[in-house]
């Protein structure tokens, strides 16, 4: 058994170096490594010939993939063998980015980053990190993608690997390609081509060569960028890579289109829009679909050409594909304006509008607050320059006049040599404007040395200002990276919503979520003060509760609460409640027993609605809590009941009246909705008198609503607020969350 297991690695191991110098061979590859699973193996290495099946059929075959793929994770699962299930949560994101389902891709990318994480598996984490950034490019957040491209090269480099080096500069080199820096991004292609011919990568030398391409398309030297295309495909089908294929047909078919060929355009999209619904790829369906959209209506097909962009259009927005989105609405504007519908026009125009201005990305927004400085800097020294040219203007006049009067004089001493009285007075006259140019000499001098202070003060605050700017900038980027993402809600509730918007730039409010084995624990919280003072109570605050929660952490949120007040008193020298800084913050925190369906609740001045669907629905509530009526409220709809848990009167922080917290529990049934705000949105000033929103318009608006999926219900949340505030401004921080738990079926 032992000989037999020495010669499998020499195989497996012989195999995937000639696969990396030949893909051509990759059929027989495949065909050893089945081979290989019928034989009797340890489970720890079918778990890693299953990996390396899923990994060579990913891009290829993305359905037989997933099926060794699972079994793989699966075993894996079983054995509690961390490094087979990181590779087979890998594969999985492999396999759903070549289907074009990239939320489900970063899910499973998160999972295998969490997990090399842990086992401070480095060369891991940076191939992780670089597919991440791979789907948020693909999803069009070049930000994000620009960001985790560049952690990624720094640990490939600092690795030595220089295939990832060759990866990441690609990727590199793509995000700048989509912010329309060519010259920059041709560069980094080039430097992720030389480093792949040395390695003799054939498959990533088919992808520079395509990405070259597309930089000459931009440059709109279409002759080259068809000779790079035909380079890259030549490659790609020695390697049968049909996802590359099906891309390289679709650039060469838009290059025909940039030269009015539309008939040759459109049959190249036609192969291509036909391999990628053999892959079941959505985005490579979605850019043929809109590219055979705007060669019909360029051939003035008009009906093909709309039926085509809608199509794409449905199939993106599934995908979450920005770039193809904002294509496709904008060509829907031009089809409908050709058709003289020019109410759909407008429509989809101002719809493309809005996905062309959520594609800037922060360096663009910096980029045009620098250029509009720039102009009102040099706007305001134009008219100094005006000014200082009015005042030598002025000079010129008096110079004019004094040389006029000299000539008076001249004539007058000529003409009245004998009157030395009237020649004295006008000698006096002559030094009393001497005496009034010197005067002004010495002003405008003064002038200009003001003039020189006042540009040098004016610099100084602007380098300051934009200093102060970048910082609080920077904050606001430290503190979203601590906010729980959407994805980990998603990961942890059924169905949620957060309705986030700081009155500055960073928040004092503030959500935190945390899950231990069968219990979830989340919390809504509003810290004293706005801004930079408010966020960083915010942090101390979520650091203090992931200090307390921990798994030897009960399900009682009152000690949770009474915890974090001592902890907070502590941090902040708080002794004496009358002559302290009242620091501190209200807070929602709950615990979910999923097994049990009970929630735990305890609140600081924050209250807890929970929703049933049915009329004059009845809640099981803690006795002791139940026979006190002042601590809950119900609110009735037409099917469904609404019952307000209110938290305690004191905050968490120094207080005059300090008391332990209550700790309230409630047994949920399936279908029930909580949801949980900080002060800011009931608070907003609004409305036709001006006055506060107030907790009962907020209740009818969730009776009224509860049925919407909650992503719809935050858009519904967020326009009312809108609408409410009018034009005054935000008062405060504002955070709302809505929450549909698993909960078990009892």
């Amino acid at each position: 058994m032992f000989r037999v297991y020495i010669i499998f690695l020499f195989c497996f191991f012989w195999g995937h170096c000639l696969y990396q110098q030949v893909h051509a061979q990759s059929i027989a590859y495949t065909d050893s490594l089945k081979a290989t699973l019928q034989q009797n193996l340890p489970d720890t290495t079918k778990i890693l010939v299953m990996n390396e099946l899923g990994k060579v059929y990913a891009r290829k075959r993305p359905d037989a993939a997933l099926i060794y793929v699972r079994k793989a994770l699966s075993l894996a699962k079983k054995k509690n063998y961390n490094k087979g299930l990181a590779q087979a949560y890998v594969n999985q994101g492999r396999v759903f980015t070549t289907k074009g389902d990239l939320a489900t891709a970063l899910s499973w990318y998160q999972k295998a980053l969490q997990i090399y994480q842990t086992t401070q598996n480095q060369e891991g984490i940076a191939l992780v990190i670089n597919n991440i950034g791979i789907v948020y490019s693909m999803m069009g957040n070049y930000k994000k993608a620009n960001d985790y491209f560049h952690i990624a090269l720094n640990s490939y480099e600092k690795a030595g690997g220089q295939t990832g080096v060759a990866q990441t500069l690609n990727n590199i080199g793509i995000v700048l390609k989509q912010q329309k820096q060519y010259k920059r991004s041709l560069e980094y292609f080039e430097r992720s081509l030389s480093i792949n011919q040395q390695l003799q990568n054939k498959g990533e030398i088919a992808r520079c060569y395509n990405n070259i391409g597309l930089i000459y398309k931009q440059l709109k030297q279409y002759t080259t960028a068809l000779e790079y295309y035909q380079k890259s495909l030549k490659i790609s089908q020695q390697l049968n890579d049909k996802r590359g294929i099906a891309y390289r047909w679709h650039n060469m078919g838009s290059i025909y289109e940039k030269q009015g060929k539309y008939a040759t355009a459109s049959e190249y999209f036609n192969k291509s829009l036909k391999l990628g619904q053999e892959l079941q790829n959505r985005q490579i369906i979605s850019v043929n679909l809109l590219s055979l959209g705007q060669a019909s209506m360029h051939t003035k097909k008009q009906k093909n050409a709309l039926k085509f962009a809608h199509d794409a259009l449905a199939l993106a927005n599934k995908s979450g594909d920005k770039k193809t989105q904002k294509h496709a609405t904008g060509l829907l504007a031009k089809i409908y304006a050709s058709m003289e519908d020019y109410q759909k026009a407008y429509k989809y125009h101002v719809m493309f509008k809005e996905k062309s201005d959520s594609l800037l990305n922060v360096e663009n927004i910096r980029a045009i607050a620098l250029k509009e400085s720039q102009a009102k800097f040099a706007k305001e020294k134009e008219q100094q320059a005006n000014e200082m040219a009015r005042q030598r203007q002025r000079q010129y006049v008096y110079i004019v006049v004094i040389l006029g009067m000299l000539f008076l004089l001249v004539i007058i001493f000529r003409s009245l040599y004998t009157k030395r009285k009237a020649n004295e007075k006008l000698r006096q006259k002559n030094e009393m404007i001497n005496l009034k140019n010197h005067e002004i000499s010495v002003q405008r001098d003064e002038i200009l040395k003001k003039n020189e202070l006042l540009n040098k003060q004016r610099n100084a605050l602007t380098t300051q200002k934009t200093m102060m700017l970048d910082s609080i900038h920077y904050a606001e980027e430290i503190q979203q990276s601590v906010l729980p993402s959407y994805e980990i809600l998603l990961s942890v509730f059924e169905e949620c919503f957060v309705l986030y918007k700081p009155r500055d730039i960073v928040s004092g409010d503030f959500y935190w979520i945390k899950r231990l084995k069968d219990r979830t624990f989340f919390a809504i919280a509003d810290c004293t003060g706005h801004g930079i003072p408010g966020a960083l109570m915010s942090m101390l605050a979520i650091s203090c509760l992931n200090e307390i929660v921990n798994p030897e952490t009960n399900s009682d949120t009152a000690y949770v609460l009474n915890e974090l007040r001592n902890k907070i008193k502590y941090v902040l020298h708080q002794v004496n409640s009358e002559v302290e800084h009242k620091d501190g913050l209200d807070i929602a925190f709950c615990i979910v027993e999923h097994q049990t369906n009970v929630l735990h609740f305890s609140g600081a001045y924050s209250p807890l609605y929970i929703l049933r669907t049915k009329a004059n629905a009845a809640f099981e509530i803690n006795k002791e809590v139940a026979l006190e009526s002042k601590k809950y409220r119900y609110t009735y709809g037409k099917d469904v009941t609404l019952l307000e848990i209110k938290g305690d009167r004191q905050p968490v922080g120094v207080f005059i009246r300090e008391k332990p917290f209550v700790s309230y529990q409630v047994t949920l049934q399936p279908g029930d909705m909580f949801y949980s705000f900080t002060d800011g949105y009931i608070d907003q000033l609004g409305g036709d008198e001006g006055k506060k929103f107030i907790a009962k318009n907020l209740k009818h608006l969730i009776i009224e609503h509860w049925q919407e999926p909650m992503a719809t219900q935050q858009n519904i949340f967020d326009q009312a607020l809108i609408n409410w505030q009018g034009g005054n401004a935000q008062v405060d921080d504002i955070l709302m969350m809505g929450i549909k738990p698993y909960l078990k079926l009892l």
